[in-house]
């Protein structure tokens, strides 16, 4: 539970009141009202500007550089107005030490503690400069002191109380971060888990039944099978149904293709998505080279994927339908030292431009 700043602030307010209403009373015993009534005009200023909400909760420097210098003048000279002949009311005058001690407590609750304490520390000094040190307990120099001491510490404790609750929140926004991170990692590897299930399922019983005796045809098809899971692994969300098919295709006819989703597609809604998949299928099916390179354009604000192949198919296996492991390897090693024969470059809105 928080008490509402407006409590705490007119619970200060009131206090200043006292004191001014004090001041006030105090007139009587007053020498020269003048600049008695500027000091206490100076102070009401100096309190009200304390209290107002500006800065946050740590008040401006240049107030309490003011609040420090009221503490040391408004003693003097309200001191100075003080009848001699009447002694008995000098405490009853003295209101200016609770002013000034009010003051330096609300400096030190808006986390300007120094500035609190040289302020006590010119109250004490002129107390002890001008009645000696049993003039320090009568007229309250010592409450003022606890005062600000207490409110040093309570302003402390809180603000390293804050500083904890910041760190709390900063650490559960972390784990929160992390556990969705988690639960994304395990959602798509549950995903890619059930496509390669499912890819993988009817091949496998194949090769079960036939006790790992593979045909030419089978081994073929088991090359592709690993290409297509490479590709589960390192194509992501560059990957639909569209896509995968005219990787396959691409390869039966004996081009070397290679996805990689580097990024840059994350934050792609499912329409969108849905067009770049669209455009790059095209792209895949229209590439003919020895080796396509399927790549996301993580600096370019306006392509999405981009379709690179280089060198001359080979004729002869394209013609056959043979599935060597060279085509499936989806190395690039190498993938410059042949002539860029295709490229494409694939927009947010799927449109496909390039040459080939």
């Amino acid at each position: 539970m928080t008490v509402p700043r407006w409590v705490i602030v007119s619970l200060a307010a009131s206090v200043v009141g006292y004191h001014v209403v004090v001041a006030i009373h105090s007139l009587t015993v007053i020498l020269d009202p003048v600049p008695y009534l500027i000091a206490v005009g100076v102070f009401i200023v100096a309190s009200t500007v304390s209290l107002l909400p500006w800065g946050g909760l740590r008040m401006p420097t240049w107030v309490a550089t003011v609040n420090l210098l009221v503490a040391i003048v408004i003693p003097e000279v309200v001191s100075k107005q003080i009848s001699d002949g009447l002694q008995v009311q000098v405490d009853h005058a003295a209101w200016y030490v609770g002013g000034i001690g009010i003051l330096m407590v609300i400096t030190s609750a808006r986390r300007h503690h120094a500035f609190a304490w040289l302020g006590i520390a010119a109250l004490v000094a002129h107390t002890l400069l001008l009645g000696g040190a049993p003039a320090i307990s009568p007229i309250g120099v010592g409450m003022s002191v606890a005062w600000v001491g207490i409110s040093n510490v309570v302003s402390v404790t809180l603000e390293r109380a804050e500083q904890d609750a910041r760190q709390y929140a900063h650490a559960a926004r972390a784990a929160a971060l992390w556990h969705a991170e988690a639960e994304a990692h395990v959602t798509e590897r549950r995903a890619r888990l059930g496509q390669t299930n499912r890819v993988a399922r009817s091949i496998l019983r194949e090769i079960v039944s036939r006790r790992g005796r593979l045909t030419p045809e089978l081994r073929a098809e088991c090359l592709l099978l690993e290409a297509t899971i490479r590709d589960e692994i390192r194509g992501r969300r560059l990957l639909d149904d569209r896509v995968r098919a005219a990787v396959s295709a691409a390869r039966r006819s004996s081009t070397s293709v290679m996805v990689l989703d580097e990024g840059g597609l994350d934050d792609l809604d499912a329409e969108a998505l849905h067009l770049v998949h669209g455009g790059l299928a095209r792209a895949i099916a229209s590439a003919k080279a020895r080796r396509v390179i399927v790549r996301t354009a993580q600096d370019r604000h306006d392509v999405a994927v981009t379709v690179v192949g280089v060198g001359e198919p080979h004729e002869a296996d394209a013609a056959s339908g043979t599935v060597t492991a060279s085509t499936v390897a989806g190395s690039v090693d190498g993938e410059f030292d042949e002539d860029v024969t295709v490229w494409f470059e694939i927009g947010f809105d799927g449109e496909v431009r390039g040459l080939h």
